[in-house]
């Protein structure tokens, strides 16, 4: 075990820092974020093609909820996205810690705002408060909440369907969290072809038990899951890294609705 880390002194890694080149970063998106995850059916990682009927209204309401928002003058994208797999990859922080509650959300909703403050307003006025409603009506559980970007590869393409990632991250202290995230980040784009991600910061004084929210895409499953599977590396490099530093990922892949 090294704590060697030109960037993050503290942070605790595996090896060589140099072992992967670091992550290449662009300036984050100036935007606001607007997300709703809910969870609707309780299946397990294998089991997302299975919906029920109160999945399906609810997949209905969320992606036309998208085609409205996107035609606001002050949005600048917005989707709906399903769940297809919950891959390998969850922190075994998860088994000593029963309180961090677990990710199990099959359906989002992300519309991104021109303005960190547009999202906060659509959040708070009658047509955020109507939306979270009907959708707490679909969901067992539901989770709301605006954010802001504060790590980016680059930014996501919603325009064309493929795998797509929201991890949500728990950890104690939100720069160890975002640490974590930048070195590990490295591995991604070296050995699974990431080109993308945002990385989104929940505001403070919100109901999320999630410290930041990746979200990122790839053209195919196989893309994704044969260097998180089959990689050697991602145990011994990405998971050791987010173990070491009590971090705790909650990854789970997504189609567009």
């Amino acid at each position: 075990m090294s704590t060697e880390n030109n960037a993050h002194p503290d942070l605790e890694v595996t090896g060589p820092p140099s072992r992967f080149p670091p992550a290449t970063l662009t300036e984050p998106a100036p935007s606001g974020y607007f997300l709703m995850a809910l969870e609707i059916d309780h299946r397990p990682p294998l089991g997302h093609f299975v919906e029920s009927d109160r999945k399906k209204e609810a997949m209905a309401f969320l992606k036309e909820t998208a085609e409205t928002l996107a035609d606001r003058g002050d949005v600048v994208d917005a989707a709906a996205f399903k769940a297809i797999l919950t891959p390998p990859g969850r922190g075994e922080l998860l088994r000593d810690r029963p309180d961090i509650p677990v990710a199990r959300y099959d359906a989002v909703l992300l519309a991104e705002f021109e303005r960190p403050d547009d999202a906060r307003d659509f959040r708070g006025d009658d047509e955020g408060h109507n939306l979270e409603e009907t959708a707490d009506r679909f969901a067992e559980q539901t989770m709301t909440l605006t954010a802001t970007n504060v790590r980016r590869i680059g930014p996501v393409d919603h325009s064309q369907d493929g795998v797509f990632m929201f991890d949500y991250v728990y950890a104690d202290q939100l720069e160890r969290g975002l640490a974590v995230w930048e070195h590990t980040a490295g591995w991604f784009q070296d050995q699974a072809e990431l080109d993308n991600a945002t990385l989104l910061q929940p505001d403070p004084g919100q109901d999320s038990a999630y410290t930041v929210i990746n979200h990122c895409r790839w053209d195919h499953l196989r893309d994704v899951l044969r260097p998180m599977v089959f990689d050697l590396g991602f145990h011994s490099y990405v998971a050791e890294t987010f173990r070491l530093n009590r971090t705790a990922p909650m990854p789970i892949l997504y189609r567009l609705a």
